[in-house]
């Protein structure tokens, strides 16, 4: 769950500091993020196992609506081993060419910035099978990143499809929340709109 001292950082992480992002979208993120955190009951975790459950019983704070940005969408059971994209440092795993594959839709030096404040990832659970999926129980939009290096169009199109999703594009990388974070904000918006 996002706390309230966090807004100003996942702002300042989705609208980049290098003047790509507008005042007003960083203002707009840190309004759309404290909309959510007023509208939760605080120190419940909104995971998706727990969505159907909590609107079944008219709860405020659980998750109607799903939005993925360029990510990979699993069905129930599957499990891959390690990804070639990863290098495995024991418990931690690091982006091998995270300015290639997350940021080449950024200028050099703005995806230098963002390369040098990457922190590992947990290796582990990344191979675990997956038991749970959102998506078959929530609707969802998937943001599909026309410029992503790391996952295909065609891969982005068929994560979608797998779970029914709603199509929404935009002409970024992987981090497209970095790169075109007005882009982001409207499918944000536009999803949150229909469930309101």
């Amino acid at each position: 769950m996002v706390l309230e001292d966090q807004l100003p950082h996942i702002a300042t992480f989705m609208a980049s500091e290098q003047g790509r992002a507008s005042a007003d979208v960083k203002q707009e993120l840190e309004r759309l993020f404290r909309n959510v955190v007023r509208e939760t009951e605080r120190g419940v975790s909104l995971h998706m196992d727990c969505a159907k459950e909590r609107t079944e019983k008219g709860k405020k704070g659980c998750v109607k609506k799903i939005v993925v940005p360029a990510a990979a969408v699993w069905p129930e059971g599957f499990q891959h081993g390690p990804l070639p994209f990863f290098d495995y440092k024991g418990d931690e795993m690091y982006c091998i060419d995270a300015a290639g594959l997350l940021f080449n839709d950024l200028a050099p030096d703005t995806a230098s910035t963002w390369t040098s404040k990457l922190r590992c990832q947990p290796s582990s659970g990344w191979d675990d099978v997956v038991d749970y999926v959102g998506w078959k129980d929530i609707p969802s939009v998937y943001l599909l990143c026309e410029q992503d290096a790391l996952l295909s169009p065609e891969m982005q199109t068929q994560m979608a499809d797998r779970a029914n999703s709603e199509i929404q594009n935009c002409d970024a990388g992987h981090c497209c929340m970095i790169g075109q974070p007005q882009r982001v904000l409207e499918v944000v918006e536009k999803a949150a709109g229909q469930v309101a």
